[in-house]
């Protein structure tokens, strides 16, 4: 509601039928929309509040991922929008970690 929209009414409306199609719940969240405005979202939780305070970046990565995956229902593509990275460090990533999808029928 704040962001100060420099496009008209029919690019809004393609942003938001755009996050509209890919969004997966009934609300559409700002992290779905930022990127799309060229913001980035930060999430900056207290260290007290931190879930992950006792485990390493690799670990935290590792979740993040598989999280993102499985939102995605394992589309690379939307996975890698979502990420902020390109297939093949995604590939790279899955690789690294063990990653593996039931889906996946080339490993």
């Amino acid at each position: 509601m704040e962001y100060d929209w420099p496009g008209n009414v029919r690019e809004i409306e393609n942003v938001l039928t755009h996050v509209a199609i890919n969004t997966q719940g009934e609300v559409i969240l700002e992290e779905a929309i930022a990127p799309l405005l060229g913001q980035k979202v930060y999430n900056h939780p207290s260290p007290k509040d931190a879930p992950h305070k006792n485990q390493s970046l690799k670990d935290i990565e590792k979740e993040h991922i598989i999280e993102v995956l499985n939102r995605t229902h394992w589309h690379l593509g939307k996975a890698c929008e979502l990420l902020g990275i390109s297939r093949p460090t995604l590939r790279h990533k899955l690789k690294s970690y063990e990653i593996s999808s039931s889906l996946d029928t080339s490993r």
